[in-house]
């Protein structure tokens, strides 16, 4: 599955340390089904493997910097099912 996500002009890019990507087959995301942690800022995009296929998985982005976690940021679509046909796209806005 293909994630990418965007930053709001106004938040200068110095202030980001990482972002947290999480996935969870729940919507209340108990328990998470894995993490990624990003700390490769010029890229805002990352793939998840390993999922299995036709299963729903909900996905979440937080950003990190000098005073800690933000709120997390859930998906366009809420939800996603990889499959072997249709690669699965993800996008966000992060916007603190």
């Amino acid at each position: 599955m293909s994630l990418y996500w965007t930053l709001i002009p106004e938040l200068p890019s110095y202030c980001l340390f990482c972002f947290l990507v999480e996935w969870s087959c729940s919507e209340d995301f108990s328990p998470p089904a894995g993490e990624i942690i990003m700390d490769n800022l010029q890229s805002l995009r990352c793939t998840i493997t390993g999922l299995t296929m036709g299963q729903c998985y909900y996905v979440r982005v937080y950003a990190y910097n000098m005073k800690g976690w933000g709120q997390p940021q859930t998906s366009t679509p809420p939800c996603a099912s990889p499959s072997s046909k249709l690669r699965a796209f993800i996008s966000f806005s992060i916007d603190w």
